[in-house]
């Protein structure tokens, strides 16, 4: 038994084919009422009336498909129920208890308003509130907030949109979302928004580019996952100039364990050709975003977290693609930050410093390649560390560590990241500080490996502890 609640919405009203039949059910809902005065009427007449009804209702599919079209579900071989006000209990009971009657799979289709029985919320046009911050629940009115890095995505390829007429923007139904709504109002017919059908926005966006348009797809981090087959062998194949703005990327924290963003940087490194961009603030955002959507022969990809962005963070020089954000002291510790991990870097930096340690921060800004100066700062260093909001495995970290192994530096690195577990429903902070990305617990950890190798050096033996989940401290022979 399927039931569908069918609100004519999923973030903003639905689009598609399917959409399409359900609103015609939707609003044909003529058939079950005249089927019913047939079958009263007709077994009324006495001798012939139910031989009659019989034949007719043998003719049933015919009348259905007159009445209110449905022969998508019979197609499949659905036998359809409905439809049914999904806000009446009783009506709804009927028509579960006949669908639990029938011998084979069946659609319920019951029909419900989003928001039902609160008015602000039908009457929000955004989402219905399907995802209210702070409100007044008297009068609906969101408590006034900052912007967010959506925001900021929003002005920016407006901006984008502009001075390039030939960037088209795509979302899977998620237009206010991902802050392409913005886009859409000054360029409307260069908006396209697909429904929840990620794979099809990513086929899509390679078929616009060899068309030679540049898309632009905003799509939630976690979201791509369903589209990664199409990243890999529609798009990246075929050496499509197509770019992907993944919003809420890294630890979202209250959204559930599915909206966690921690899978993207693993999964895409195994793209030939795509190019990674994680930036560490707004400024960098913009640049990324400019610098990406002039890549015309490969798929680029521009990552952000979600909430409020931080201050931006300054270069004080830049080596190679990397910014350079702190050196202090001796070559003792190098600082890979990715993306929105550099206020923390920089934190971690500053207790280092305070303990006597040289340290420096880079940040590659584009994490995928490896920038080769990355693989020569991290030959002069004598240790590497590496930050990022990404599952360990298959990460920046791990990837910068294979990197090393094969240009033969062995300089130790520690990766810290995501666990490679769904993390609990929690806030963000409460997240970080149980998996140990924050800066007293990573700088407590590198004091803690300096320690262990100045007392093994003076016993002669290198030997670590294992590192706590979810960090991994390997020297690139690959021994512990």
């Amino acid at each position: 038994m399927i039931v569908v609640n069918d609100n004519g919405r999923s973030y903003t009203p639905t689009i598609g084919g399917l959409a399409t039949a359900l609103t015609t059910l939707r609003t044909n809902p003529r058939y079950e009422h005249v089927l019913d005065i047939v079958k009263r009427r007709l077994t009324a007449v006495p001798g012939v009336g139910a031989a009659a009804y019989d034949a007719l209702h043998a003719m049933k599919k015919g009348i259905k498909d007159a009445l209110a079209p449905q022969g998508l579900f019979e197609d499949l071989g659905l036998k359809y129920v409905g439809p049914v006000d999904g806000h009446d209990r009783s009506a709804m009971e009927h028509a579960l208890a006949q669908a639990k009657r029938f011998g084979g799979p069946v659609i319920v289709h019951a029909i419900t308003r989003k928001g039902f029985g609160y008015d602000p919320a039908e009457r929000h046009e955004a989402d219905q509130f399907h995802a209210p911050g702070p409100f007044d629940v008297q009068t609906g009115a969101e408590k006034p907030k900052g912007k967010i890095w959506t925001d900021h995505f929003a002005d920016h390829v407006v901006e984008i949109g502009e001075r390039r007429p030939d960037v088209v923007a795509i979302t899977a139904a998620m237009m206010h979302p991902v802050g392409l709504d913005k886009f859409q109002a000054r360029f409307p017919e260069r908006t396209f928004d697909v429904g929840i059908a990620e794979q099809h926005a990513a086929t899509s966006a390679a078929g616009l580019a060899m068309g030679g348009m540049h898309p632009v797809f905003a799509v939630y981090a976690t979201f791509l996952n369903r589209a990664f087959d199409q990243v890999l062998m529609d798009v990246a194949l075929h050496k499509c100039g197509v770019t992907f703005v993944l919003d809420r990327s890294g630890v979202t924290g209250d959204d559930g364990a599915s909206h966690n963003g921690m899978w993207d940087m693993s999964l895409l490194q195994v793209v030939p050709g795509l190019r990674l961009a994680a930036p560490r603030d707004v400024t960098r955002m913009r640049e990324l975003l400019d610098e990406a959507v002039e890549v015309a022969d490969a798929p680029t990809v521009v990552r952000f977290p979600k909430g409020p962005p931080p201050e931006d963070v300054p270069a004080i020089d830049t080596v190679g693609g990397c910014d350079v954000l702190v050196r202090n002291g001796a070559r003792d510790v190098l600082v890979v930050s990715v993306g929105s991990m550099a206020t923390v870097a920089v934190d971690v930096a500053q207790r280092l410093i305070d303990q006597g340690i040289g340290v420096t921060v880079v940040d590659p800004r584009w994490v995928k390649p490896v920038d080769p100066a990355l693989v020569e700062l991290a030959r002069t260093h004598r240790r590497v560390v590496t930050i990022e909001d990404n599952g360990v495995v298959g990460g920046v970290g791990a990837v910068l560590l294979q990197t090393l192994a094969a240009a033969d530096v062995r300089t130790p690195v520690r990766v810290h990241g995501i666990p490679q577990e769904f993390l609990d429903h929690a806030k963000r902070a409460a997240i970080l500080e149980r998996i140990g990305l924050t800066p007293s617990a990573i700088a407590l950890e590198v004091l803690d490996d300096i320690a262990r190798d100045s007392a093994g050096d003076s016993a002669g033996d290198g030997a670590a502890e294992p590192a706590p989940e979810g960090r991994t401290l390997l020297d690139v022979d690959g021994s512990r």
